[in-house]
């Protein structure tokens, strides 16, 4: 069975230092918790990598994939995340582009 990676990514970029980062959302989105429950009943292995309580750091994301080994990427973002989700996109095609990465836009 496949080996999945989940990445919640950070929102202070867009959030922090703002009004709205009052309502920064410090838990794994519903659809990344389902979607970790379903892979995992189907025998799958399964990570989350929630980072949206941590300051944007390109160099720890490069190193959590590059040490989970993932088989599957799956990156979830809203609109104003739309820099890292490109930038999450691009790290994990430059470490390995033998796995595949799966995105969830809202």
């Amino acid at each position: 069975m496949a080996k999945v990676l989940l990445i919640n990514p950070s929102y202070q970029p867009s959030y922090g230092g703002t009004k709205a980062s009052i309502v920064n959302p410090f838990f794994p989105t519903l659809g990344l918790a389902t979607i970790a429950a379903t892979a995992q009943q189907r025998g799958h292995e399964v990570e989350i990598l929630d980072l949206c309580w941590r300051p944007y750091d390109f160099g720890f994301i490069r190193s959590s994939i590059e040490k989970a080994k993932p088989d599957i990427v799956g990156i979830h973002a809203t609109t104003p995340l739309m820099n890292q989700l490109r930038d999450i996109s691009l790290i994990s095609n430059r470490i390995g582009k033998e796995f595949k990465s799966v995105i969830d836009f809202a």
